[in-house]
C-alpha cells in the first residue's frame, strides 16, 4: 500500500470520529447555553420577588443570546429602575433593554406637581438649605432649585421617581458651591429666623416654611410665611446679623 492510500484510509478512519465529536461538542455548548439562560432567569426572577417587583406590577424578562428585555408595565419610575438595577445584578454581562412603561395616572400636571412636592417636603433630608420646585408635563417631572450638598441632589430625585404617575425625572438642581464662608451664613441666618419669637410657631412645623438658599454670600429666602411684617422680618435679622452680601427676599405671604 503506497502512502496514498495509507492516507486516504486514515482519514476514512479518523474522520467520522471527528465529525461524532464535533457534534457532541456542540450539543454540549447548546445545553450549557441553554442551562446558563435558564439559571439566569432563575436569578432575575427571584430578585424581581424578593425585592417585592412581582406584586401590582407586570414584569417580563426575556432573554436572547445575551440581550435581557424587560417589558411589561409598573408603578412607578422607581420601580422601573429598580427592575433594571435587578436584572444586572442576576446577568452580570448581559446588555439590558428596559422597555417598561410606567402606569398613567389620572392627575392633572398641577395635582402630580402637587404631589412630587409633598414628597419632598416629607423627606428626612429635604431642609431649611434646599429648595426644588417641580413642574410636570403629561408625566415627565422637571426638577429646578437648589442642593446644599451634591449628593442630594440624585436622592431628590430618586425620592421623585416613587411618586405614582411619574414617568420620567429631569434634574435640574444645582449643587450649591462648597463655602465656609456661605456655610456661616446659612447656620448664622437660620438660627436668627428659626429662634426668633416671630418665627417661634414655626421651629415645631413639620416643614420648614422659610428656606435659605446661600451662594457666593448672596442669601435668598423661599417659602411661606403668614403675614408681610414675618417676611419684612426675615429679610432684616440677615441683613444686620450675619455677613450676608446680598438679600433676595422670594418668601410668600399666604
Amino acid at each position: 500500500m503506497n502512502s496514498h492510500s495509507k492516507i486516504k484510509l486514515a482519514l476514512h478512519l479518523i474522520l467520522p470520529a471527528l465529525i461524532a465529536f464535533a457534534v457532541s461538542f456542540q450539543t454540549a455548548s447548546a445545553v450549557t447555553v441553554k442551562q446558563t439562560a435558564m439559571t439566569v432567569q432563575t436569578k432575575i426572577e427571584h430578585n424581581f420577588a424578593k425585592h417585592d417587583l412581582l406584586k401590582n406590577n407586570d414584569i417580563h424578562a426575556v432573554l436572547y443570546g445575551h440581550i435581557v428585555t424587560l417589558q411589561g408595565t409598573v408603578g412607578t419610575l422607581a420601580e422601573k429602575n429598580q427592575a433594571e438595577h435587578e436584572v444586572s445584578k442576576a446577568a452580570k454581562g448581559y446588555l439590558i433593554q428596559n422597555n417598561l412603561t410606567v402606569r398613567n395616572s389620572d392627575l392633572t400636571d398641577s395635582q402630580l406637581a402637587g404631589r412630587v412636592t409633598n414628597r419632598l417636603n416629607k423627606y428626612l433630608f429635604y431642609g431649611v438649605f434646599d429648595w426644588v420646585t417641580p413642574s410636570a408635563d403629561n408625566g415627565v417631572v422637571t426638577l429646578r432649585g437648589w442642593a446644599h450638598e451634591r449628593w442630594l441632589k440624585g436622592a431628590f430625585a430618586r425620592q421623585v421617581a416613587q411618586v405614582p404617575g411619574v414617568t420620567q425625572v429631569n434634574n435640574q438642581i444645582e449643587v450649591l458651591p462648597v463655602s465656609i464662608f456661605d456655610n456661616e451664613i446659612r447656620h448664622r441666618a437660620m438660627r436668627l429666623i428659626y429662634d426668633n419669637p416671630l418665627y417661634e410657631m414655626y421651629a415645631y412645623d413639620a416643614f420648614e416654611p422659610v428656606h435659605i438658599i446661600v451662594n457666593g454670600g448672596d442669601v435668598t429666602l423661599y417659602g411661606d410665611v403668614a403675614s408681610t411684617s414675618e417676611k419684612g422680618w426675615a429679610a432684616t435679622l440677615i441683613k444686620f446679623g450675619t455677613n450676608a452680601m446680598n438679600i433676595d427676599n422670594r418668601l410668600k405671604v399666604l
